[in-house]
């Protein structure tokens, strides 16, 4: 190796490793700027951090090769390089896309928790449309980038017909979900945070998913019910329009009661109580 190709080795490692220095100065910048010392960084900045370093190594390794191996050899690196870096550069793409998308959603659905009359429902069922319609679009890119998939993928692409029938069928209940979450988000017969009850179950909205619906019990339990299934049952939503109810109460009293007089202490007692209309 003469001393051209050596010094060109140790550029390489030295701004490789400035580099990692730097992306490690500034996650700490952000997280002490805008998260907290104390506080965990979202999973979403660190999985972008941990693809730009994969990619810095990636490229580094690449340069690097470039004064150990012979020519014919880095050539042959060189072409499956190239591939590598373009795959790893869409997969950072749609990370930056589904981080930035679920910033935004967090914000709106974060301000739309703290005011009354707003309901952030809609936003956190977007926000899961979000992240799957990027993450398919990247998927889809990244298939047809491969020289051994994009044939199969023209070829599925050729019968999206056929392949989109044998889907169907084997995944109605999946595209039913997805769609009674929809119809969920669209109509509004509850939102998050009404108290509902759904055939057996009653609790509190906690979230609205693609696929599900998690309501808080009354006992605490967090109880998973399929979108589909709600749409097939008889919902009584408590906060719909007005949140005042009438529940009928019975008392016994004794067959020798004065049942005037009863009557009477009843309807005392209840304008007593601070709620009372």
């Amino acid at each position: 190796m003469n001393i051209s190709k050596l010094i060109w080795l140790f550029s390489v490692i030295g701004s490789t490793l400035i580099l990692h220095f730097l992306i490690k100065r500034g996650t700490a910048f952000y997280r002490k700027k805008f998260v907290g010392e104390n506080e965990r960084i979202p999973g979403y900045i660190q999985t972008i951090r941990r693809t730009i370093l994969m990619l810095i190594w990636l490229i580094s390794i690449f340069l690097c090769s470039y004064a150990i191996f012979p020519e014919k050899v880095f050539d042959t690196i060189t072409a499956n390089l190239v591939l590598s870096v373009w795959i790893g550069s869409l997969v950072l793409v749609c990370l930056i896309c589904n981080a930035i998308s679920l910033n935004f959603f967090d914000r709106r659905i974060a301000e739309y928790s703290q005011a009354e009359e707003k309901d952030p429902t809609t936003y956190k069922f977007l926000r899961y449309v979000s992240s799957f319609s990027i993450f398919l679009f990247g998927g889809i890119v990244i298939a047809f980038s491969i020289p051994g998939l994009r044939s199969v993928a023209q070829s599925a692409l050729a019968s999206a017909g056929v392949l989109a029938l044998l889907i169907g069928i084997a995944s109605q209940e999946v595209l039913a979900n997805i769609m009674g979450g929809t119809f969920i988000v669209i109509f509004k017969p509850f939102r998050v945070g009404d108290i509902v009850d759904i055939n057996t179950v009653s609790g509190r909205v906690e979230d609205i998913t693609l696929r599900h619906t998690v309501v808080n019990s009354f006992q605490n339990k967090r109880i998973v019910i399929p979108n589909a299934v709600i749409n097939k049952e008889q919902i009584i939503n408590y906060n719909m329009n007005e949140r005042k109810v009438c529940e009928w109460i019975e008392f016994n009293i004794s067959y020798d009661s004065n049942i005037d007089k009863a009557l009477a202490i009843m309807q005392k007692e209840a304008m007593k109580h601070p709620y009372f209309l």
